[in-house]
């Protein structure tokens, strides 16, 4: 499976969680399986591994979030 996911957008919808610097996709604000905090980006990510850990998942972002992304 090939999957695309997009993880884009200046983070307006969660003000002041969310801003120009710090987008809502990598504030970790979920509940993970262990007990410890994961942003919206990772949970997806480790979703879609849980349903098949073969898939190829690309992620789609801007040029300013790709650090994070990489983080």
């Amino acid at each position: 499976m090939n999957i695309v996911l997009l993880s884009g957008g200046s983070g307006k919808r969660l003000w002041p969680l969310s801003n120009e610097v710090r987008s809502k996709q990598f504030i970790k604000i979920f509940k993970d399986e262990k007990g410890g905090y994961e942003s919206m980006v990772q949970r997806v990510y480790r979703q879609i591994k849980k349903a098949d850990a073969d898939a190829r998942v690309t992620i789609a972002t801007s040029k300013t979030q790709v650090s994070a992304i990489h983080n």
